[in-house]
């Protein structure tokens, strides 16, 4: 039986179930289903605030200490959303292929960024022509479907739990129904980089093994496994400071 409380959840199991909503894991393969209402509502705001900060651009390393989820990282991603999907590639010539389509794309006015959710636009006022990396482009269907004839592309459900992904079954099946159909869905896609990151988190060359933990009211934080230290991703661009951010 999980303690409950009216004012605070268990920190373990916080970090359980921010480990499964990171790892894609559905509320129905929890390990704590059926969630009660106030499970229910800690996994939707963990859920809401992890695209937030995706769309910021960030990328962490998520170390699990829980023995059966282990998290790979990747320090090369490629993230498509449209549709009800979400699309993940990984890898750098993955990437390379992706950011060379892109970069093409943008040169001829066919990949805008979509600015209500870049924050590499709104928030780091970094110019699109310098770089494509980072930025939410919006694109349309049949360049999609060019990328993913040339890259490896792994489809789920962006809301697995949803009515409509229960109606539809395997997202790879909807996607090559889109296909089939000749469907014409708006997509975003968004590249990730490990020196991107590392920009955006003040310079650091070196990557530290990090996981995220929910702590109310903070929001989604990461701990350093460097010096064992939070920081706060929502803080944007500032620094990691091992010396001034604690946390019990």
């Amino acid at each position: 039986m999980i303690p409950e409380s009216p004012q605070r959840i268990d920190t373990s199991v916080l970090e359980r179930i921010s480990v499964e909503v990171l790892s894609g894991i559905s509320k129905e393969q929890s390990k704590f289903a059926p969630l009660t209402a106030e499970l229910d509502a800690t996994w939707e705001k963990i859920a809401k605030e992890a695209k937030e900060i995706m769309a910021m651009g960030y990328t962490v390393d998520i170390v699990s200490e829980i023995p059966e989820i282990e998290i790979p990282y990747h320090p090369y991603r490629v993230i498509f959303e449209g549709s009800s999907l979400l699309g993940e590639s990984n890898g750098l010539e993955n990437f390379m292929l992706a950011h060379g389509k892109l970069s093409e794309l943008r040169d001829k006015g066919r990949a805008k960024c979509y600015t209500r959710w870049c924050k590499a636009c709104t928030l780091y006022r970094l110019p699109l022509q310098n770089d494509v990396t980072g930025h939410v482009l919006k694109i349309s269907f049949p360049n999609v479907i060019s990328l993913a004839s040339n890259i490896n592309i792994d489809w789920r459900w962006e809301r697995p739990d949803s009515e409509w992904a229960n109606q539809q079954g395997d997202p790879v099946k909807e996607y090559k129904s889109l296909v089939e159909r000749k469907s014409k869905p708006v997509f975003y896609v968004r590249l990730e980089s490990e020196e991107y990151i590392n920009m955006l988190l003040g310079g650091q060359s070196e990557r530290s093994n990090s996981r995220f933990v929910w702590d109310s009211p903070e929001g989604i934080s990461v701990k350093c496994a460097d010096c064992e230290k939070w920081f706060a991703l929502s803080e944007g661009r500032k620094s990691h400071d091992c010396t001034t951010i604690t946390r019990p």
